[in-house]
């Protein structure tokens, strides 16, 4: 008779692998986007197995459905926002499917952090931070994105607000929203026209890392 005790063993033994699976396949994304020689096409598929990654480690441990869920929006978005490098002449419908994709995440992260009774009152000046820059940032940069501006401002605002939200669920949580938050806005500086060495690789590992420290904080805290 197999005992309560070996299925959990075996559930961290495939939790282990799958964490590991995510390291590993991030580092050799992260690894292959910097070089110039390999084909696009690879990059993209790489990227794309991210989430799914971090989804399996995610379902090993318990996680719940709404969580999946949202990796899966969030596969999607990674897919859509660096497809349109394939087809540049729908550049602005693959960038703001991508959002839409991302922006559905943020809420279902919202939701998930906000119905938990675990969840703390954010901290005043956590709210004033996040306030400040969303105001700033899209009173700065939000006239030159054109046709995007009033999109960017409903997905920054839903950034912002999921990004101080973490911040009430732990210390942890609450860094991998902030660098969430960092991530985005490295993003929007390329709808700009503002890039510098190692922007995008800046991205990726920011992302990378972020989703790692929240969605690891929402498992352990069964969110």
């Amino acid at each position: 008779m197999i005992k309560h005790s070996d299925l959990h063993k075996n559930s961290s033994v495939d939790g282990t692998f799958y964490k590991y699976l995510y390291y590993s396949v991030s580092a050799l994304f992260v690894l292959l986007e910097a070089q110039n020689w390999v084909d696009f096409k690879l990059i993209l598929l790489l990227k794309t197995l991210l989430m799914p990654c971090l989804a399996l480690y995610a379902h090993s441990e318990g996680a719940s459905r709404v969580l999946l869920a949202a990796l899966g929006f969030a596969c999607l978005g990674d897919f859509t926002l660096d497809y349109l490098r394939l087809d540049q002449q729908s550049e602005d419908m693959w960038f703001m499917s991508g959002m839409l994709s991302f922006l559905v995440m943020q809420f279902l992260y919202i939701l998930l952090m906000r119905s938990n009774p675990i969840h703390r009152v954010i901290p005043k000046q956590v709210t004033i931070f996040y306030a400040l820059f969303f105001f700033f940032g899209n009173a700065t940069l939000g006239p030159h994105l054109g046709p995007l501006q009033i999109p960017v401002i409903f997905y920054s605002a839903a950034l912002s607000y999921m990004a101080a939200t973490s911040s009430g669920i732990s210390i942890k949580a609450g860094l991998g929203g902030l660098i969430f938050w960092v991530s985005d806005f490295l993003i929007i500086f390329k709808q700009l026209g503002i890039e510098f060495d190692g922007r995008a690789s800046l991205v990726y590992v920011t992302y990378i890392v972020a989703q790692w420290l929240i969605v690891d904080e929402m498992i352990k805290k069964k969110l």
